[in-house]
């Protein structure tokens, strides 16, 4: 009995080790491949196929006699990893990089992926015969204990690799005497969840408390319209006081042009010291939204086993993450998805502790609300687990919805606090908003990107400046009017190719509010105007939107009544089309990044790739 247990545990051990060496080869492969720590991804591809090796090793015991009397259980596994790595790999890389995901190449790239599986299978079965060929009569090594020395030293430098990017702390509080602008931008927060724009309370309490306190000295815009409905097109639009014709910033690979001058170009220009802190990958540097700002801070995501910055650039790991996230919900954590507000409130911090007396603009881009919504309750809601959710899940996702609000809401009072002990209050100006907002079943659907109802569009505005009062401001404001509002709080001039006005000129006209998008084959654009809003979509579009839809949003907030005139539909369709045609002078035709697999895993775990 005691023989047999040790014939099997060698059996076992060493299939398992050539599963082992697979991995390590193959996760050097492509590590070097996608300029991955290349330790890491051996370690991470090794691990993984030694415990699957573990899990099938039995199978070893099953092969026929004759073909474990003529090879070796090692090759078996280094067989059967090198297949399985291969064939995954192979297929990827072929189906994404070289016939650029074409449907009709994708039996081709499987068959690519296939083949080449299949060859280093029978190379490593070669190499077993040859093996057991030359080494008859002697006493074969003991590669099991090669593997469980490997696969030890493996799972203790996996653990002790540990690759999140260092946080900032701030220093113990000291009086700072610079006067400038922080720019909170609250990633898909619509205006009717606020206290202010008369959001009803939430689990008894009041929905948003110290954004209503803040709200008591600052000017709040009622009416404060979006030109598009997810976050690249719409920063593009705040950064450049351009509608989308005239920055086209609007595809998943877009960056923001060179061409255009920037709030923070003009800014920094002026010798305001510029900063920023965000944490949605959309604005991550490569997309040009850092330049101008002297200090820009990218916070990626939390990443599972300690992986280094571009893990997730591997494949496997992609896998990894999309299992758990999709389908181990209890497992899900926000901080792998984005990092909190209190963690962007502690990087904006040390930024003005740097800055110290000096006149700045501080931008914070915060991730709640955005889903995955944490309920108090304990659950959560994700797109990358539902993409298409159905009406009963409407209730549940948006009481998730609102408390994350709640728990933004909670950060935003210690960040004033923060601001406060640094006796910043009296000498700043404060714009609280956001970039788009979010939908939940009022017109079919959820999450954003693809509609351009009131939901998406209609997003808080407020200001707070030294020594303000409460004041609404219901004259119709708009995205692009942002940029050029904080250039006259420090009395510079705006670039002729801006297309906004400040918001607190004192003969402010009301003009119209234009929106557009581009998004997973929905083509959209909008206009309000003189209370009336016109929607045009794409024939066929995949969200199965009218082709036309009028409203009249005095009487009709919530954009449920399409009205029948053809007249008025008429009317504000040429104002539409002037204001684009308006907006493209002097634009620029946009420019794009190559997407990587790094750029692609992020995008599909904040819903923007399916």
């Amino acid at each position: 009995m005691k023989n047999k247990i040790v014939t099997w545990f060698q059996d076992v051990g060493t299939f398992a080790a050539g599963m082992a060496f697979a991995g390590i080869f193959a996760g050097c492969v492509e590590g070097a491949y996608r300029g991955v720590n290349i330790v890491y991804a051996a370690l991470f591809y090794g691990n993984f196929l030694a415990l699957l090796g573990l899990g099938s090793g039995l199978l070893v015991r099953l092969w026929p006699a004759f073909i474990r009397r003529h090879s070796n259980g090692f090759f078996h596994g280094l067989a059967a990893g090198l297949a399985l790595s291969a064939f995954a790999l192979g297929y990827f890389y072929t189906f994404r990089d070289i016939f650029q995901e074409a449907g009709d190449k994708r039996l081709l790239a499987l068959g690519i992926g296939a083949g080449i599986a299949l060859t280093l299978a029978i190379m490593s079965l070669s190499l077993g015969y040859l093996w057991r060929y030359f080494r008859a009569g002697k006493d074969p090594l003991r590669l099991e204990m090669v593997f469980l020395g490997a696969s030890a030293l493996s799972l203790f430098s996996l653990a002790m690799l540990g690759g999140d990017d260092a946080r900032c702390t701030p220093e113990s509080a000291r009086p700072l005497k610079g006067r400038g602008t922080i720019f909170l931008i609250v990633d898909t927060l619509r205006a009717d969840v606020l206290g202010p724009y008369g959001a009803p309370e939430h689990r008894g309490k009041k929905a948003s408390p110290n954004i209503d306190e803040f709200a008591t000295q600052a000017t709040t815009f009622s009416r404060f319209s979006a030109q598009a409905s997810w976050t690249k097109p719409a920063m593009a639009t705040l950064m450049t006081s351009r509608h989308v014709s005239g920055h086209n910033t609007m595809s998943k690979l877009s960056t923001l042009p060179d061409s255009l001058p920037l709030l923070a170009t003009e800014l920094q220009k002026a010798g305001v010291v510029t900063g920023a802190v965000v944490t949605n990958y959309n604005l991550e540097p490569g997309y040009g939204f850092a330049r101008g700002f002297d200090h820009y801070k990218y916070l990626s995501p939390a990443r599972y086993f300690g992986a280094p910055e571009k893990a997730n650039r591997l494949a496997l790991y992609n896998i990894f993450r999309l299992i758990r996230e999709r389908y181990i919900p209890a497992l899900r954590s926000s901080e792998y998805f984005y990092q909190s507000a209190d963690v962007v409130n502690a990087e904006g911090l040390c930024i003005l502790d740097e800055i110290g007396d000096k006149d700045f603009f501080l931008w914070l881009h915060y991730m709640e609300p955005h889903d995955p919504y944490f309920s108090v309750e304990g659950g959560s809601y994700a797109r990358v687990q539902t993409p298409n959710p159905g009406m009963d899940d409407a209730e549940p996702f948006m009481l998730a919805y609102k408390d994350e609000v709640h728990r933004y809401d909670e950060s935003f009072g210690r960040l004033m606090a923060a601001l406060k002990e640094r006796g910043l209050l009296d000498n700043i100006t404060i714009l609280l908003s956001s970039d788009h907002g979010e939908e939940f079943g009022e017109h079919g659907g959820f999450y954003h990107g693809v509609t351009l109802y009131e939901e998406q569009l209609h997003l808080p505005l407020i200001i707070s400046r030294p020594n303000g009062e409460a004041m609404e401001d219901t004259v119709l404001a708009r995205q692009i009017d942002v940029a050029p509002t904080v250039m006259d709080f420090y009395g510079l001039s705006v670039p002729d190719s801006w297309e906004g006005q400040s918001l607190f000129e004192s003969e402010r006209q009301e003009s119209l509010a234009m929106a557009e998008e581009n998004h997973q084959g929905n083509i959209l654009r909008s206009i309000q105007k003189d209370g009336y809003k016109l929607i045009l979509a794409n024939t066929g579009n995949p969200r199965g939107l009218p082709e036309v839809e009028l409203f009249h949003l005095a009487e009709d907030p919530k954009e449920q009544k399409n009205l029948k005139n053809r007249v008025k539909a008429a009317e504000l369709e040429d104002a539409l089309e002037k204001a684009e045609q308006d907006s493209a002078k002097g634009g620029s035709s946009g420019q794009e990044r190559h997407m990587d697999a790094a750029m692609e895993a992020e995008l599909r775990s904040l819903g923007y790739v399916q």
